[in-house]
């Protein structure tokens, strides 16, 4: 009997993530891809996006929920760090951005290609990746992670 109560305990400190996804559009003019996912909570997302615009190259994208004025103290140059599978990497040289006053926490791989290493390891994470920035750290899950990240990845470079 004790093991069936024990069972909604682990369901409440286990973390549930939504399962990432991937957007796309490709036509004669322009194409995008879009890799991401929201954090437990489902006010954070890590999203990876690449397009036309740019080819070859790939951006990291954190939409931090939060409001962002651009002469504030989140304003300018930002380091990114990820931890994946374990893995601690370099910091990558990331900005502050506003998309409609919510404040983006931005890595572009023509900035800092290190962002590559970063993105072949999301796309084969078996465990949760972990994001952090002045400001801000967050989880997200790896369910789906290979899919999303390998359209992206085919799709772009």
């Amino acid at each position: 009997m004790k093991p069936l109560f024990l069972l909604p305990v682990l369901l409440l400190v286990s973390p549930t993530y939504a399962a990432w996804e991937v957007d796309g559009n490709t036509s004669k003019k322009s194409w995008f891809y879009a890799a991401y996912q929201d954090d437990k909570n489902g006010t954070v997302e890590l999203q990876f996006y690449c397009d036309y615009e740019y080819p070859g190259d790939v951006s990291l994208l954190v939409f931090t929920g939060e409001d962002f004025d651009p002469r504030g103290a989140n304003a300018g140059a930002v380091d990114v760090h990820a931890t994946i599978d374990g893995t601690d990497f370099d910091p990558l040289q990331g900005y502050n951005d506003s998309i409609d006053g919510e404040r983006i926490v931005v890595v572009d791989s023509s900035e800092d290609d290190a962002l590559f290493g970063v993105v072949r390891a999301v796309r084969s994470a078996s465990q949760p990746i972990v994001v952090h920035y002045a400001g801000g750290s967050h989880r997200f899950g790896a369910e789906g992670v290979e899919r999303a990240v390998g359209t992206l990845v085919d799709g772009c470079l």
